[in-house]
C-alpha cells in the first residue's frame, strides 16, 4: 500500500524535517505539530539488534519490509503509530521505541513470564498490535493493560490498511478531526486524537 501518496493528495507533499518527513501542519495546536510523521528507513543491523538481540524474536516479514522504507510512523496525530527503532534522542518527533514499548507492556502485566506477542503498533496509545513470535502470521489487537485479544488480522498489510482507510476519513483538509472528541472540547490536543475505532 502506497500510503504516502494518499497522505500527500490530501495534505500536500511530505517534507523532510530532521530524520523524518511530515505533512499536515496543525498550527491550531502549535507551529511544530504535524498530522503525519514518517521516519527514515533503517538498515538491517538496526533491525537485527532490536528484534534478534533485544526482543529475542524473529520479525514479521511484512514489518521488516515496512522498516526498509520507514522506521515507523505517527499518522493522524499519532492516532495510528508503528513503533520504530530509536536512533535520534534529541528530535522533536522520535519514533516510539519498539523495544521500550514491549518492555513497558510486559512490566505492566506484573508477571515473570513474557507473553509470546511482540507489539509493533498502537491505536491512540489505547490499543496495541502485535504478532506471535513463534507463529509469525496473524496480527493481534490487545487493549493496553490487558491480555485478551480484541481483534485479529491475517497480515500486517490488512491491519495497516484497515485503520489507515478508516482514519483518513476522520480528518479534514485543515487537519481537524471531523467529529472532535466532545469530552475534551476546547483542548485541541485531546479533541483531535482518535483512539477508539475498535468495536
Amino acid at each position: 500500500m502506497d500510503f504516502l501518496s494518499t497522505l500527500e493528495k490530501k495534505w500536500g507533499k511530505m517534507r523532510k524535517e530532521g530524520h523524518y518527513t511530515a505533512n499536515g501542519k496543525m498550527s491550531f495546536i502549535s507551529d511544530e505539530t504535524r498530522l503525519n510523521v514518517v521516519f527514515e528507513p533503517i538498515d538491517d543491523s538496526a533491525i537485527e539488534s532490536a528484534f534478534y538481540e533485544k526482543l529475542k524474536s524473529e520479525i514479521l516479514p511484512e514489518l521488516k519490509a515496512f522498516y526498509k522504507k520507514h522506521n515507523g510512523c505517527r499518522l493522524f496525530f499519532s492516532s495510528l503509530s508503528v513503533f520504530g527503532v530509536q536512533q535520534n534522542n534529541r528530535e522533536v518527533y522520535e519514533p516510539y521505541d519498539i523495544v521500550y514499548e514491549n518492555l513497558n507492556y510486559y512490566s505492566s502485566l506484573r508477571e515473570k513470564k513474557k507473553p509470546n506477542i511482540v507489539f509493533f503498533a498502537s491505536l491512540g496509545g489505547k490499543y496495541l498490535f502485535g504478532y506471535d513470535r513463534i507463529e509469525l502470521s496473524k496480527v493481534y489487537c490487545i487493549k493496553k493493560g490487558s491480555k485478551e485479544i480484541e481483534q485479529e488480522f491475517d497480515s500486517f498489510d490488512e491491519f495497516f490498511s484497515h485503520y489507515f482507510d478508516a482514519l483518513i476519513k476522520m480528518y479534514d483538509a485543515d487537519c481537524h478531526k471531523v467529529n472532535p472528541n466532545e469530552e475534551y472540547k476546547g483542548i485541541p490536543v485531546l479533541e483531535n486524537v482518535t483512539y477508539d475505532l475498535i468495536r
